[in-house]
């Protein structure tokens, strides 16, 4: 434009044209840097093989693309929640958080209600306060009116009882000395089932969360929860692999034999390929006692070594009782209520030797009783899990079998005769024409 041109005033029309071009523009570039988001995330939760490795990579990326300084990802237990993750904490501030009571109750809070749950009001925006209040008035009529006024005369201290209301506020408040650790709490289920909450801190600059950051948010959790889902079946049936390798590794042992000792040498010094322990023994019945014929590690027992392992009573009590027995020290409490079966047997056990945990299952078929498959540990506590369990039950089911070959096996008549028979005629059948001519 030469200097002697007027300059070109735009008139309002074309001012509002390119401020709607501006907005346009602003809302296609956050449009894209949502999509891209939503990508990385999925990226980064596909390239994770266990629940730590995907939470990490999930929350580092969602954290950095919303710019939030300070988040975690607390996991779903069976018993309460762990902390899967962390954004922008320090070691021990991470071993703090593990233990902090306020995050845990905000966390489940979060889950109860399946809905945001906000701690620091000022952190979010109105359009997240009003949308979560509408969230709370539809489901209070879903539950009925009745329902709610329940819930609210228990929330509210009554007239009769101002002291002791005021008293369990006060021990509250002095037991929860340690303050939440994030603003909002977004959890995920999957199937009607909880799987993670995710707690977000303060964001750069001081921004609030709007309502369409945290609906995108749950967008991406709902993306997380399918990966971490996957990635908890891929374990589970790994496990379950391990299991059945070992199952069929142990049935090898014990079928490759007919003779009986050996046999019991490799159930015993093979099982805890399928549940780890610290001793595991096998009794057979012989007449109206329980004999000890093998212990792992141990390839001749002394005469008397069920006195030496204090395992004469509980080894009657099985006689007496032939069921399947699982009990530790820690079970034996004077707060257990009933007390296990067995308790007042295995006390004695415990006070004489080293071992704090007792597991017997029954050798039995349909001919019989032929004795118990016995486990022992160290802990105070063992706990089985229930794979474990049904693992277990069918080894002991192999092993009465395997039993039950070689003691058939044992009686045939002239069987020291027609075992060297039958391995010549094997190692003769193997030799080519010429070497048995020769």
């Amino acid at each position: 434009m030469s200097p002697n041109e007027p300059p070109v005033i735009e008139t309002e029309r074309e001012q509002g044209l390119r401020r709607e071009l501006r907005l346009a523009y602003e809302q296609m570039t956050a449009i894209t840097s949502r999509l891209l988001l939503a990508s990385e995330t999925a990226e980064a939760a596909l390239s994770g093989d266990d629940r730590s490795t995907i939470s990490e990579r999930f929350l580092s990326t969602t954290a950095r693309g919303m710019e939030v300084r300070r988040a975690a990802m607390f996991l779903a237990e069976a018993g309460g929640f762990s902390v899967g993750a962390t954004f922008g904490f320090r070691e021990e501030e991470q071993e703090a958080l593990a233990g902090n009571d306020a995050d845990i109750d905000a966390c489940q809070t979060a889950i109860d209600t399946r809905e945001i749950h906000v701690v620091e009001p000022h952190m979010v925006a109105d359009d997240v306060r009003e949308a979560l209040a509408a969230a709370v008035a539809e489901r209070g009529e879903e539950t009925g009116e009745a329902e709610a006024d329940g819930e609210a005369g228990q929330d509210e201290p009554s007239d009769d009882e101002p002291d002791e209301a005021q008293e369990g506020d006060e021990d509250e408040e002095a037991d929860d000395d340690a303050p939440a650790s994030f603003g909002v709490y977004i959890p995920v289920g999957l199937e009607g089932e909880a799987v993670a909450v995710m707690a977000l801190g303060e964001r750069a600059g001081g921004t609030v969360y709007q309502n369409e950051d945290l609906i995108f948010i749950r967008y991406l959790l709902r993306q997380f929860a399918l990966t971490l889902h996957r990635c908890t079946l891929l374990e589970r049936d790994g496990e379950r692999l391990e299991e059945l390798g070992a199952l069929l590794k142990v049935s090898r042992e014990i079928t490759s034999t007919l003779d009986l000792d050996s046999v019991l040498r490799s159930v015993v010094n093979t099982v805890t390929a399928v549940v780890s322990n610290d001793r595991a023994e096998i009794a057979l019945t012989k007449g109206n006692k329980l004999v000890l014929r093998a212990v792992s590690g141990m390839t001749r027992l002394d005469p008397d070594q069920i006195e030496i392992f204090k395992l004469k009573t509980p080894l009657e009590y099985l006689r007496a009782n032939p069921r399947r027995l699982h009990i530790g020290a820690g079970d034996l409490g004077a707060d257990v209520e009933p007390p296990p079966a067995g308790h007042e047997v295995v006390e004695e056990y415990f006070s004489a030797q080293q071992m704090r945990s007792f597991m017997a299952l029954p050798l039995q078929d349909d001919q019989g009783l032929l004795g118990f498959l016995c486990l022992e540990s160290r802990q105070e506590t063992w706990d089985v899990d229930p794979a474990e369990g049904d693992t277990l039950s069918i080894l002991a089911a192999q092993t009465t079998v395997a039993i039950r070959n070689a003691t058939l096996y044992s009686e045939i008549p002239l069987r020291g005769v027609s075992l060297p028979v039958s391995r010549m005629r094997s190692w003769f059948g193997a030799l080519t024409g010429r070497g048995r001519v020769v």
